[in-house]
Parts: C-alpha cells; structure tokens; sequence
C-alpha cells in the first residue's frame, strides 16, 4: 500500500471532512452545506490528507499563530508547512 501525503484541494475538502469525522468516530456524512459554511475559514495549503489512492485514510491541519517571546515581544506566525 503506497499512501500520498499531500495538501488537499478544494474538490477534495468534502472526502477530507468525511475522513476527519470518521476518525473521530462521528458518521462520515458531510452534507453540502458544512463544505460551503467550512471552506472559507480553511487554509488549504494547511490542511493535509494521508491518501490510499482516491480515499482519505488521515488527516492533518494547522494553524497561523502568532506567539510571545520573552520580554513580552510578538513572533509573526509562521508560513505554511509546504
């Protein structure tokens, strides 16, 4: 078995959001309206899928944070992991 781990598309994000609810033991239903309402708040260049051919078998996704240093000083958030 050779999985591909890579960003997810925007055509993908709908089988990303099912294989996240599955591993968070939720049913893998992902209606229409969650991909619309989710996709604008999503970095896609963030979130990454573990793919076994056409199917997601995991899922990764991170976030832009900004982080103080000592002295009370701001660290810019960092660019995304790929």
């Amino acid at each position: 078995m050779t999985v591909d781990i890579r960003p997810v598309t925007e055509s993908e994000f709908p089988d990303w959001l099912r294989g996240l609810r599955t591993g968070f033991l939720r049913p893998p239903d992902v209606p229409d309206g969650d991909v619309a309402d989710r996709l604008p708040h999503v970095d896609l260049a963030r979130t990454l899928g573990a793919f076994d051919r056409d199917r997601v078998v995991a899922t990764f996704r991170s976030f832009r944070q900004e982080v103080s240093t000592v002295g009370g000083a701001a660290s810019p958030p960092t660019r995304s992991p790929r």
